[in-house]
């Protein structure tokens, strides 16, 4: 299994950030529907 993939890395990074903000936003919206 090869480990260099540097145009898969970045697609992974690249989905990872988008994930993280998407969640990041997520928990946002959920914590003002709460109050």
């Amino acid at each position: 299994m090869p480990i260099h993939l540097p145009a898969h890395e970045t697609f992974t990074n690249l989905v990872n950030n988008i994930y993280c903000k998407c969640l990041i936003s997520t928990i946002v919206i959920i914590y003002k529907h709460a109050l």
